[in-house]
């Protein structure tokens, strides 16, 4: 919708541009002494003047607010991928932490057989290990999450300034 209506303002300015182009063109020609292409001739500098004005300002706040509905899908994108990764990071962690329970329960168990015990062991550490880097993916997602959080409130505030010219 953002878009739609940045392009729609866009058109609208290069139309407006066309305009202005019409009107410094504008020449009395054939016409020169007739009453009303005369005072058209008088006021054309400061029609010229307003129309690319208001055009400016269409190409201005269309620009930004195309520009910002790209900003806020690429936003939006990044950031269902970074919870996707961090949910996904999640259920990987809990199920790698019950195995290091297990594996914790099985030493525990193998206490009289030293090979058992040291394997059941490492497999608590790999699956520790797993842990600890699931939880720095989280951090990463979150960090990334919060990150895109800012670009998005920075990206507000320009195209708010860029379109109060507009209002």
């Amino acid at each position: 919708m953002m878009q739609t209506g940045g392009q729609e303002l866009l058109g609208v300015a290069a139309k407006l541009e066309h305009i202005v182009g019409i009107l410094r063109r504008l020449d009395a020609g054939h016409s020169k002494g007739a009453a009303s292409v005369d005072a058209l001739l008088d006021r054309r500098d400061g029609i010229t003047d307003l129309v690319a004005r208001i055009e400016n300002r269409f190409r201005v706040t269309g620009g930004a607010m195309v520009d910002y509905a790209r900003a806020v899908a690429d936003i939006q994108s990044t950031t269902v991928d970074m919870l996707s990764y961090a949910r996904n990071a999640v259920e990987d962690r809990a199920h790698s932490l019950r195995l290091a329970r297990e594996a914790a329960a099985e030493a525990l168990a193998h206490a009289g057989s030293e090979a058992d015990r040291e394997y059941w062991l490492g497999q608590e550490r790999r699956h520790r290990g797993a842990v600890a880097e699931y939880d720095e993916t989280i951090r990463v997602a979150v960090r990334v999450v919060a990150e895109q959080v800012n670009q998005w409130e920075q990206v507000s505030r320009h195209t708010q300034s860029e379109v109060s010219c507009f209002l």
